[in-house]
C-alpha cells in the first residue's frame, strides 16, 4: 500500500518535471526567437539607412551619419552600453566570439583615419566603405 502510494507520487513528480521542462524549453525558445527577430530588425534598419546614405554626395555630415549608423548598430548588436572608441571596440571584439572581427576592425580603422587623421575620402571610397559596412552587418 505504501509502496503503491510512493510509486504514484514518483510518477506524478516525473510528469510535473516533464511539464516544467517542456515549459522552460518553450520559454527559452520564445526568448531566443524574439532576440533573433530584434537582431534581424536591427540589421534591416541599419542596411536600409546605409542604402539611402550611399546615394548621397559625400560631405562631413554624410560621413558622420555613416559612422553613427555603424556605431549604433555595433553598440546594439554587441550590447556595448557606452560610447566606445576604436581601441575600446578592438578590446570588446577580442573578448567576444564575433564573426568578421578583422573586417570590423579594418573598417573602424578607416573611419578613424578619416575622422581623426584628416584622410580625405572621395565618393568612390565612401561607397566602398558603406558597401563593406552593409556586408559586415548582414553577415554578423
Amino acid at each position: 500500500m505504501v509502496n503503491d502510494f510512493i510509486r504514484n507520487v514518483e510518477e506524478k513528480v516525473k510528469d510535473e518535471e516533464k511539464k516544467l521542462e517542456t515549459g522552460i524549453k518553450g520559454v527559452l525558445k520564445k526568448i531566443s526567437s524574439k532576440e533573433k527577430t530584434e537582431d534581424q530588425s536591427l540589421k534591416e534598419t541599419a542596411i536600409k539607412k546605409l542604402n539611402r546614405l550611399e546615394k548621397k554626395k559625400i560631405n562631413q555630415s554624410v560621413f558622420d551619419e555613416f559612422t553613427w549608423i555603424l556605431k549604433v548598430f555595433l553598440s546594439n548588436h554587441l550590447k556595448i552600453e557606452y560610447e566606445y572608441t576604436h581601441q575600446e571596440l578592438v578590446k570588446e571584439l577580442a573578448r567576444r566570439r564575433v564573426k568578421h572581427k578583422a573586417d570590423i576592425i579594418r573598417l573602424s580603422e578607416e573611419i578613424v583615419e578619416v575622422d581623426y587623421d584628416g584622410k580625405p575620402v572621395d565618393q568612390e571610397s565612401f561607397v566602398r566603405m558603406v558597401e563593406e559596412a552593409k556586408r559586415i552587418i548582414s553577415k554578423i
